[in-house]
């Protein structure tokens, strides 16, 4: 219920005349980070990318999100985006980040795990979700790998169960005959 609520403001946003918009609005979405604390969900129009977490200078969790940016993206992507970032606070991403590629995709098949037991992501809106990354997901950089492959990783994140700490363990190994 919490995770629709933001994709109900991310939507909201893309609507409404941004400029009326209080900039500084503060939410909380049920995001929590390892260590029990509420995440904040604040705008940021200058953020030079969707949404990024990390902490605050008083070492608070936030979520910090462009609404112009997600104003380009559908709904099920939006939600997917908020439960990626919710994945860097849940598994502690924020405190000892040494290899971001593998951190990112941890968090990428966390976020549509938690959405799938959550029955907030179906088939379409896994493809929605795909077409999203592949479209607008780019080349990559050095935290990411290029739109299309982590769109394809998605549907792999959810044929394999997940090991401890979140990280994709292999996939069951099915009997023959």
């Amino acid at each position: 219920f919490i995770l629709m609520w933001f994709v109900v403001i991310f939507s909201a946003m893309a609507v409404l005349n941004l400029s009326q918009l209080v900039q500084a609005q503060v939410t909380f979405g049920g995001c929590k980070d390892i260590r029990g604390f509420p995440v904040a969900s604040v705008r940021v129009r200058a953020l030079n990318d969707v949404a990024k977490a990390g902490r605050d200078e008083t070492s608070r969790p936030i979520i910090w999100y462009n609404p112009r940016v997600v104003g380009y993206l559908q709904g099920p992507t939006r939600l997917w985006i908020y439960a990626h970032e919710c994945a860097h606070h849940a598994l502690g991403h924020n405190f000892r980040t040494t290899l971001p590629l593998a951190v990112e995709q941890v968090a990428d098949c966390w976020g549509i795990r938690a959405l799938s037991r959550k029955k907030l992501v179906n088939r379409l809106s896994l493809l929605i979700i795909q077409n999203d990354l592949a479209r607008v997901g780019g080349r990559g950089d050095w935290t990411h790998i290029p739109g299309p492959q982590r769109a394809i990783n998605l549907a792999r994140c959810l044929l394999r169960r997940t090991g401890a700490g979140g990280s994709p363990s292999p996939a069951p190994k099915r009997r023959m005959g």
